[in-house]
């Protein structure tokens, strides 16, 4: 298939995954990808436009968990069957825009809090389970940070997606967002936590019990929300959303 008419500018401040992504849904939304169109695969579309292949794999995963794309396995990735699609919105159709809705397509839940498990991986989830279930009982308490094998691939995975270099003894494994939440506030100075609203309510409550008390912050632009944080609380750390697994240096 012929390149995608995309081109990603690594001078603007926006991630070039997200710029992917954004180029890609419109090209959708004009009609200029047919429904049921092939897109080329990552590595070819990342050879094409000189990127790593991780950040079109973002863009693509990005546009799936929207269902834009789909994918079907062994096969490619293919503009999804949208049905009518409403036309690019212009000034005075916002809410004629807003109020379009797809025909015969679930209404999507955008709680937070909620996990969202790929449905393309829901084979491998019930191998793993049945694995689990017919492994021994371990003869003693595993190791409090981790399992050993599960810390060496985190540490892998995040050097090679997030160019964070670490080895296994630097990963500890949490039980959940709070669990790692409540841990890095423990060895911090105590101070008011500033977090971001709207934004993940379990979060206010383990930043309130923390002792130094926890503002919320509303959602606007990254400097103005910044500038506002700091100057409401410069002894402050700033969550958003806290990662199931932290690392703890030497």
């Amino acid at each position: 298939m012929s390149t995608l008419p995309v081109a990603l500018r690594r001078d603007s401040r926006t991630p070039l995954h997200v710029q992917l992504a954004g180029q890609v849904r419109e090209l959708v939304t004009t009609g200029a990808l047919p429904a049921g169109g092939r897109l080329p695969s990552t590595r070819a579309l990342a050879a094409e436009l000189g990127v790593a292949r991780s950040v079109v794999e973002a863009g693509y995963d990005q546009l799936l968990a929207e269902g834009w794309l789909s994918a079907r396995r062994g096969s490619g990735t293919f503009v999804a069957e949208l049905g009518s699609l409403p036309s690019p919105p212009t000034p005075g159709r916002r809410t004629a825009v807003l109020a379009a809705r797809v025909p015969d397509r679930p209404v999507l839940r955008l709680g937070t809090g909620t996990p969202w498990v790929d449905p393309r991986h829901r084979a491998a989830w019930r191998r793993a389970w049945r694995q689990v279930a017919a492994a021994p009982m371990p003869r003693d308490y595993p190791d409090p940070a981790g399992l050993p094998e599960l810390r060496e691939e985190i540490a892998g995975y995040v050097a090679r997606t997030r160019g964070v270099p670490c080895t296994a003894g630097e990963v500890l494994v949490t039980t959940g967002t709070t669990h790692g939440m409540a841990l890095v506030l423990g060895v911090l100075e105590p101070g008011v936590v500033a977090i971001e609203d709207p934004g993940y309510r379990a979060a206010v409550g383990v930043a309130s019990q923390s002792g130094g008390g926890c503002w919320t912050c509303r959602s606007t632009t990254r400097a103005r929300r910044s500038t506002r944080c700091a100057a409401r609380t410069p002894r402050c750390a700033r969550c958003t959303s806290p990662p199931r697994t932290s690392t703890r240096s030497g």
